[in-house]
């Protein structure tokens, strides 16, 4: 496992999130004609450590996905925090761990 399978990963979870509902995603370094409301993502990388001892032990790779949610200005926050509410049930809050472990999240 390592960075470049991790990345993909995250993004088959956004994409499929936004797919379901509908909201155009801004990919990092990718050309995007903006809509009234959109999501926006960053995957911010940590140092890699160990995360056991011995022969084939697994390395652990921490970092911050950040997501923002753009909407037109005056709007209120109410379509944000549906959106919120929407990712919060959907998508498990640690589930880059699990991609660690080898779990299927996509």
């Amino acid at each position: 496992m390592s960075v470049v399978d991790i990345n993909p990963a995250i993004r088959t979870k956004i994409y499929n999130f936004a797919d379901a509902n509908s909201y155009d995603v801004a990919w990092p370094n990718e050309e995007f004609e903006p809509s009234d409301t959109y999501l926006r993502f960053y995957v911010m990388q940590s140092d890699t450590a160990p995360f056991g001892m011995g022969v084939g032990s697994v390395e652990d790779y921490s970092g911050i996905l950040q997501i923002d949610i753009v909407f037109k200005v005056n709007s209120g926050m109410s379509e944000a925090e549906t959106i919120k509410i929407q990712y919060r049930n959907r998508v498990p809050k640690r589930f880059i761990r699990r991609i660690q472990r080898h779990e299927s999240i996509v």
